[in-house]
């Protein structure tokens, strides 16, 4: 019993420290280097970005846009909502930049064309399926399967360490004493 009481108060305190190592790495680390994280909400760029993914969205100067970037930028007429797509094309109206893009899983370019200057940023990396993660652990239930349930492993470990400390104690308190 004692085996199987290290064996889990081991596997609860690795999987907080995984979890929390995770955090670290997902929202810390973007935000010290200015990257906006977004999750991946349609299909429109896959395979190269998988719906379900996490983008990390870096700031760029509109001059360094090229073609084949992958931009982020607001959608015309939806205030607040935002899209990743792959610069196609570069043209200049009145001497500024517009962008010609696409969705790679797209047939046609997009509709609209998106002055540079509105771009959020340059998507440097895509993960698939944390975006999932990411929402789930945003629900209750992701939010007990990720911090309730480790944490009251580790509490019920040290319970049982704390239990069999005391037996100890006990067994070696002289009588009479």
């Amino acid at each position: 019993m004692k085996t199987l009481s290290r064996i889990l108060g081991g596997l609860a305190t690795a999987a907080v420290v995984l979890i929390v190592m995770t955090a670290v790495g997902l929202v810390a680390v973007p935000r010290l280097a200015d990257w906006t994280v977004l999750v991946v909400l349609s299909g429109s760029m896959e395979p190269s970005m998988p719906t379900g993914g996490l983008a990390f969205v870096e700031p760029v100067d509109p001059a360094t846009i090229r073609v084949g970037d992958v931009v982020t930028f607001p959608v015309p007429g939806h205030p607040g909502a935002l899209v990743s797509h792959r610069v196609s094309a570069v043209e200049h109206v009145a001497g500024k930049p517009v962008l010609i893009t696409k969705g790679d899983a797209n047939d046609e370019p997009d509709s609209w064309r998106t002055p540079a200057s509105s771009v959020i940023g340059k998507v440097n990396v895509s993960l698939p399926h944390l975006g999932n993660a990411s929402q789930f652990l945003r629900t209750p239930a992701g939010f007990v399967l990720v911090l309730v349930v480790p944490g009251a492993l580790i509490v019920l470990g040290e319970l049982g360490a704390i239990t069999r400390e005391i037996r100890k104690i006990r067994q070696n308190k002289p009588k009479g004493a």
